[in-house]
């Protein structure tokens, strides 16, 4: 905590579920039915696993996700929102076949590099303190 000046925002993790599964992604008996995956090596990856989730092995492109649950290897993922980036076809084929819903809301952080924090202690506090500045005198989001 030291390193890190915030929060900063947030961050949202969603669940992009095929709406083949009418079960509520957060629910046990999802947890007990589905196979999910995420992000090959990602926070999110041991995440499921630790909550129990039944769990196969996804990959580090998103287009290989939406293929995967697109196809009926999986019956959701965890993801950031990329939909922005996915050709227009496969935005298509992903609107009609999936629900995406907020799994999380992840708050977000500036962190300090060890060695920069090593060099100038005095910089977190003062980056803080103009972050905090920053945050006050900024309009209100409408």
């Amino acid at each position: 905590m030291a390193h890190s000046v915030g929060p900063a925002g947030s961050l949202d993790i969603y669940w992009y579920k095929s709406k083949v599964n009418q079960l509520d992604p957060n629910s046990e008996a999802f947890k007990q039915s589905a196979v999910v995956t995420t992000y090959k090596g990602s926070a999110m990856e041991g995440q499921l696993r630790r909550d129990g989730y039944a769990f196969k092995q996804g990959s580090a492109d998103r287009s290989t996700l939406v293929f995967m649950l697109l196809n009926g290897e999986v019956d959701a993922f965890v993801a950031v929102d990329f939909r922005d980036r996915l050709p227009k076809e496969t935005l298509q084929k992903l609107t009609d076949h999936a629900s995406i819903t907020i799994k999380d809301r992840v708050p977000t952080a500036f962190r300090v590099a060890n060695l920069f924090y090593e060099n100038d202690t005095a910089f977190t506090g003062k980056f803080r303190q103009a972050f905090g500045t920053c945050l006050s005198n900024a309009a209100p989001e409408k």
